[in-house]
């Protein structure tokens, strides 16, 4: 029987890290792994003493399931940051182990499997996770990878109409707009008009005046005007819930402010998979 030492994390670690109130199990030796000097906690070894433990100790495996799950979840998210997808998938796995019921979890496995090209599993995934989760708490980009599955397989009626049920539910995705027209034109319906995004704040509010009469003077050359610049907006995962979108600048304030940790998960359309902030580059070192 191993030597263990019980830690309690410091609130703001357990804050930032979202873990339930349970003492940390560590090996004795393994203590300088988990609590890396300078502050910083290694949530992969952390868990690895957490399952030591539970292997040990199999009666208190209902005492611990939600932290084997919230370790499980953020190791997988660091994973797949990194291109590990199939490591990222048995994590979540392990998580789903002890709480089978977690939609972040099962979310994220499905995303996983999708990296892997494992669509059939995938799909089952996905349609578990929307037949037992209200719309507006799944993650849009699963959405978005079951219509694609469907596209696949052939079903363009279904994949168009499981877009048209949330289309209320995100309406500055670019990339959901994008798809929905091209099944569309596939079925030859008419097109669903993407609604209007309203100005963010008064930086990117554009004041329509008339235009100046242009000078017939070759002298007298009309300035360039630039085309505005494309503003990012991102989604975002905190409390088990995917939030958003909001715009890059209010999401980087909020990570330098310290009221989401760096490895948050984000995601935008432009992205396969969700990653942590910092992998994303939203964190300022």
């Amino acid at each position: 029987m191993s030597e263990y030492v019980f830690f309690e994390l410091q609130p703001e670690v357990r804050r930032e890290l979202k873990l339930p109130p349970h003492p940390i199990p560590v090996r004795r030796e393994r203590q300088q792994a988990v609590f890396v000097p300078g502050g910083r906690v290694d949530i992969a070894a952390m868990l690895d003493e957490l399952r030591s433990f539970l292997d040990e100790n199999p009666a208190l495996q209902g005492d611990y399931r939600q932290l084997l799950a919230m370790l499980s979840y953020l190791s997988g998210l660091a994973a797949a940051a990194r291109g590990y997808h199939e490591q990222a998938l048995h994590l979540y796995e392990m998580g789903l182990e002890a709480v089978p019921e977690s939609v972040s979890l099962r979310s994220h496995a499905a995303l996983a499997l999708h990296c892997l090209g494992r669509n059939v599993e995938a799909r089952h995934e996905i349609e578990a996770v929307i037949a037992r989760t209200p719309k507006e708490q799944i993650l849009p980009v699963l959405w978005m990878i079951l219509a694609r599955i469907c596209v696949r397989d052939g079903e363009l009626k279904k994949a168009h109409a499981l877009l048209k049920d949330v289309s209320t539910l995100i309406p500055q995705e670019d990339g959901f707009w994008d798809l929905l027209g091209e099944l569309e034109d596939r079925l030859g319906i008419a097109r669903t008009a993407a609604p209007v995004a309203e100005a963010e704040d008064e930086a990117f509010t554009v004041i329509m005046k008339p235009a100046p009469r242009p000078s017939t003077d070759p002298a007298v050359a009309a300035p360039a005007v630039p085309p505005p610049l494309p503003t990012t907006r991102w989604h975002y995962a905190a409390n088990g819930q995917a939030l958003g979108p909001v715009p890059e600048a209010e999401l980087r304030e909020r990570l330098a402010r310290g009221e989401l940790p760096a490895n948050t998960p984000v995601w935008n359309p432009a992205l396969a998979d969700w990653i942590a902030a910092s992998a994303a580059g939203l964190v300022v070192a």
